[in-house]
């Protein structure tokens, strides 16, 4: 990797961190919306993830002394870009964005104020509005709807995270450098589940804050180029990687705090069962498969426990128990796509016989109609 560097502040108050590949349509006017913000005191550390096309030349068009270009020889995906930003920023705060996303005139300034009355919050996040490629407002987009939500403790925000998904964005997002300090980095490991994961570390040890503010653009693009677009392909690795990402939930120790999360886990039958075995019961009676998967693989670690398996035995829940509930889970879809099977024979089935219905009418009709058709000719050749 190389860096280009020029003398800028020793310690910024805010680290704008931009990961960049193939961009070179959409970063030039990123790093502008960054450098246009009412709050100067800042850097811009941009990424640049082994791009093919002039990204690096457009980055290199600005003379700003404050923003710092690191070059990546290969694309190797947007967390180890974003990682070697969030290592090499020297801010007290990181602003993580997408290099073909903008910030708000006053993004910044609105965040670092909220963040330095509230020393309690680990990470600030905001509305946002969601623009073309053009840049004008889609005004419908069913997305205001999922990031506009009410601001609740951390306790809720992560029972959210398990039962709904991810409300939260990154490029909205200012986050502490203590946060990372303690938890740790994005996982590069993960395409499209990365800031969920994070979000999950964050709130088991922070609480967080979502300014009730559209304070950047978030671009979406034609054609479903956006990473996190629904498409099939995704849409199999989102639900591989959540299987992973739940796993943060197995780390919690804190029974007071794992009740807040989940109050279900207050039932009497759970009252001797450890922390993990609950998270585990509680992920195999969730409907996404995902979910299902992730409460497998931890009640198998837990059962690998010799000791933990014989509380669990005592109180109901035995090796038979996790049998049953392996097919129950239906993990792979192999149940589902059986039943899909039967039902498709038996419409096919129902079809032939509506077909053989159809065709006995029809010859009823034909004979009927060939009869009139008899008497009425004879008719016209009596009238003749």
């Amino acid at each position: 990797m190389t860096g280009s560097r020029i003398e800028t502040a020793v310690h910024p108050r805010v680290s704008v961190c931009i990961p960049a590949y193939n961009h070179e349509k959409y970063i030039g006017a990123c790093i502008e919306s960054v450098l246009a913000q009412t709050f100067s005191d800042f850097e811009i550390l941009v990424t640049d993830d082994g791009s093919s096309d002039a990204t690096v030349d457009v980055v290199k068009s600005f003379s700003d002394p404050r923003i710092r270009l690191f070059r990546l020889p290969r694309n190797q995906g947007p967390s180890v870009a974003a990682n070697n930003n969030f290592r090499e920023a020297r801010g007290e705060f990181i602003c993580p964005l997408a290099s073909d996303d903008l910030f708000n005139r006053e993004k910044l300034e609105r965040q670092l104020a909220f963040l330095s009355a509230n020393p309690q919050i680990g990470a600030a996040f905001s509305y946002m509005r969601y623009v073309n490629e053009a840049g004008e407002e889609i005004r419908d987009h069913i997305g205001y709807k999922w990031v506009e939500v009410d601001n609740c403790p951390r306790e809720v925000w992560l029972r959210r995270f398990f039962k709904v998904g991810n409300n939260l964005s990154a490029p909205t997002a200012m986050i502490r450098r203590g946060v990372f300090d303690k938890i740790g980095l994005t996982d590069p490991r993960l395409l499209q589940t990365q800031d969920l994961d994070l979000w999950i570390r964050i709130c088991l040890d922070f609480e967080v804050y979502v300014m009730p503010e559209r304070l950047i653009d978030y671009r979406i693009r034609d054609n479903q180029q956006n990473t996190s677009a629904t498409t099939p392909y995704k849409q199999a690795q989102v639900h591989w990687e959540l299987a992973k990402v739940f796993e943060s939930y197995a780390t919690i120790e804190d029974r007071d705090f794992f009740c807040r999360i989940f109050p279900e886990a207050k039932e009497s039958r759970y009252d001797n069962w450890p922390i993990k075995a609950i998270m585990a019961d509680l992920a195999m009676k969730e409907e996404a498969h995902h979910m299902r998967a992730f409460g497998l693989e931890l009640m198998y670690r837990v059962l690998s426990d010799e000791a933990s398996a014989r509380v669990l035995a005592e109180n109901g829940f035995t090796f038979p128990s996790f049998f049953k509930a392996m097919g129950s889970a239906d993990v792979f879809g192999i149940v589902a796509y059986s039943e899909l099977q039967q039902r498709l024979r038996h419409t096919e089935k129902r079809v032939m016989e509506l077909a053989e219905e159809v065709a006995f009418w029809m010859r009823r009709c034909e004979r009927t109609l060939d009869v009139r058709a008899r008497v009425l000719l004879r008719k016209l050749i009596g009238r003749a």
